[in-house]
C-alpha cells in the first residue's frame, strides 16, 4: 500500500479517518458524502443542542488575574493602559 502525505485535519475531520487511522481518499468521501442528508444531520445537532445534549464539555481555567479582574466588575480596558 503507498503511503499517503498526510495532511494536518482540523478536530471535526476526525470522522473522515478509516479504522486504521488512515485518512479517507477524495473518491471516499465523495461517495460518503453522497449518502449523507445533511439537513437531517444539522437538525438533529440543533435537536441535541436545544435539549442539553453536549458532545463535548471544555473547561478552561482562568488565572487569578482574570478572576480578580472579573471579580472586580472591571473591564481590561479601563485597567490596562494604551500602549
Amino acid at each position: 500500500m503507498p503511503k499517503t502525505k498526510m495532511k494536518a485535519f482540523p478536530h471535526t475531520c476526525l470522522k473522515q479517518l478509516r479504522k486504521n487511522n488512515v485518512p479517507m481518499t477524495e473518491k471516499e468521501l465523495k461517495e460518503r458524502d453522497a449518502k449523507r442528508d445533511l439537513g437531517a444531520e444539522l437538525l438533529e445537532s440543533v435537536a441535541q443542542m436545544k435539549s442539553g445534549r453536549a458532545g463535548r464539555i471544555h473547561k478552561v481555567e482562568i488565572s487569578p488575574v482574570t478572576a480578580a479582574r472579573l471579580k472586580s466588575g472591571l473591564s481590561q480596558s479601563l485597567i490596562l493602559p494604551d500602549c
